[in-house]
C-alpha cells in the first residue's frame, strides 16, 4: 500500500493498486510454495532412512500455488509494459532556446534527435541478466544435479523445487558476474548521459503525470549558449501541477497560420527556461532523497508546495533514474515472472528443456511487442523517426 500511495501522489491511476497487490500476492504464493517444498524435502531426507514422496494432495496444492502465482504475475507484467508504452517522452533541444542563429542548427537537429531516439529505443528492453544465459546455465546445473536427483522419489513437487534451485542459482551467478563486470568496465546505463551531452539534447521521461526523470544534455562548453548553473546531471522531477498543465497544453497545441514554431520548439523553449529558472512563477529546488525513500522508491516527505517543483537526487548514485521506465528498472518483476513461467510449464509437463524453451519463446514475443509499442509511443511523443 505504500507503493500505491506513492503512485497516486505522483499522479498515477488509483487502479494501480490492483496490479501492485497482484504482484505482491504472486511473489508470496511462489516463494511460500518453494520454501515449503524444500522444508518438506529436507525434513524427509534428514529424519528417515528413505525419502517419501509428497502426497497427491500436497502436489495439487503446489500446482495451484504456482498456477495462481503466474496468473497474478501476468497482470503485474502487463501493467508495467502498458505504463511504459504510454509515458510522455520529450527531447529538450537547447539550441532552440538561446542559439544566436536558429538557422545554423536546423540542419543538424534531425540527426542529433535521431541519434538520441535510437539510443533510448535500444535501452527499452535491456535486462541486467539476459534470459537466454539464465536458461542455459540452469539446464546445465540440472544436468550436473541429475545423479543425485535420481535417488529421490518420483515427485513433481521435489523435481520442481530442485529445478527452481538450479534456476535461481544460475540467475544469481550471472547477476553477480554482471555486477563485477559493471564495476570494472562501467554499466551500460552510463552511455545515455554521454549521448545526451554529445548531441546537446536533454531527455525528459514522465513515469507518472507529476513525476518525471531528467537527464541533462546541455553542452555548457559551447560559446553560443548563455552560461547557467544548470540543474543536476540526472535527477527525478516532482512536477508542480501548474508545470504539468502548461506542458500538456503546449504538447497538444497546433501552430496557427503564419506561425513557424513547432510544438517541439515551443516545448524546448519552455522547459529550457524552466530548468534555467528564467520563468516567472515556475521554479524548482534541489533536494536529496532520504534513505527510506530510496529503499521504498516513494516520496514520503512533502518538500514544496504551490508552483515550485522539486529535483530529487541520490548523492552517491550516478545511474540515470529514467531507466525506471524500462525493463532495466523492473528487473525483480521480470526475473520472478521468468522463474514462475518456467515453474508453471515444468510442473505441467515435467520436462525442464520444454519449460526453458517455452519461457524463452514467451520472452522473445514479449520483447518484440514491447519494442514495437514503445517505439510507436516514442515516435508519437517526440516526433522523431528512428530511421
Amino acid at each position: 500500500m505504500v507503493q500505491w500511495r506513492g503512485v497516486v501522489r505522483r499522479g498515477g491511476l488509483y487502479i494501480a493498486v490492483v496490479p501492485l497487490v497482484a504482484g505482491a500476492i504472486a511473489d508470496t504464493l511462489y516463494f511460500a510454495a518453494w520454501f515449503s517444498t524444500l522444508h518438506a524435502l529436507a525434513a524427509e531426507a534428514g529424519t528417515l532412512g528413505l525419502t517419501l514422496p509428497l502426497s497427491l494432495r500436497e502436489e495439487r496444492i503446489i500446482k495451484a500455488f504456482i498456477y495462481s502465482a503466474v496468473s497474478l504475475k501476468v497482470l503485474k507484467i502487463a501493467w508495467i509494459n502498458f505504463n511504459q508504452c504510454r509515458c510522455d517522452i520529450f527531447f529538450l533541444d537547447w539550441s532552440e532556446y538561446n542559439a544566436p542563429f536558429k538557422g545554423s542548427y536546423e540542419r543538424s537537429n534531425k540527426w542529433r534527435a535521431t541519434s538520441l531516439a535510437r539510443e533510448w529505443s535500444s535501452m527499452q528492453t535491456m535486462r541486467r541478466v539476459p534470459l537466454g544465459f539464465t536458461a542455459t546455465l540452469a539446464l546445465l546445473i540440472l544436468h550436473i544435479m541429475s545423479p543425485w536427483q535420481s535417488y529421490l522419489p518420483q515427485s513433481q513437487g521435489y523435481n520442481w523445487a530442485l529445478a527452481t534451485i538450479a534456476w535461481w542459482t544460475a540467475y544469481c551467478t550471472l547477476l553477480l558476474t554482471r555486477w563485477v563486470v559493471n564495476r570494472v568496465r562501467g554499466p551500460p546505463t552510463d552511455d545515455l548521459p554521454k549521448i545526451c551531452a554529445n548531441v546537446g539534447f536533454s531527455l525528459l521521461v514522465f513515469e507518472e503525470d507529476c513525476y518525471a526523470h531528467y537527464v541533462h544534455g546541455r553542452n555548457d562548453d559551447s560559446k553560443d549558449l548563455r552560461s547557467m548553473a544548470g540543474p543536476l546531471a540526472t535527477c527525478r522531477v516532482v512536477c508542480a501541477p501548474q508545470l504539468r498543465v502548461v506542458y500538456k497544453q503546449l504538447s497538444l497545441s497546433i501552430p496557427g497560420l503564419g506561425e513557424t514554431d513547432t510544438r517541439q520548439a515551443l516545448l524546448s523553449r519552455f522547459l529550457a527556461a524552466f530548468f534555467e529558472r528564467a520563468l516567472d512563477g515556475l521554479s524548482w529546488v534541489a533536494s536529496e532523497r532520504t534513505v527510506l525513500e530510496r529503499l521504498l522508491n516513494v516520496e514520503l516527505t512533502t518538500r514544496e508546495a504551490g508552483n515550485t517543483s522539486t529535483l530529487l537526487y541520490d548523492p552517491d548514485d550516478n545511474t540515470s533514474s529514467c531507466f525506471a521506465v524500462t525493463w532495466w528498472g523492473e528487473e525483480w518483476s521480470l526475473s520472478t515472472f521468468d522463474a514462475m513461467l518456467f515453474s508453471c510449464v515444468l510442473v505441467a509437463t515435467d520436462d525442464a528443456l520444454l519449460a526453458a524453451l517455452v519461457t524463452l519463446i514467451v520472452w522473445q514475443v514479449a520483447m518484440q511487442l514491447r519494442r514495437w509499442f514503445g517505439n510507436r509511443n516514442q515516435v508519437e511523443k517526440t516526433e522523431t523517426e528512428l530511421k
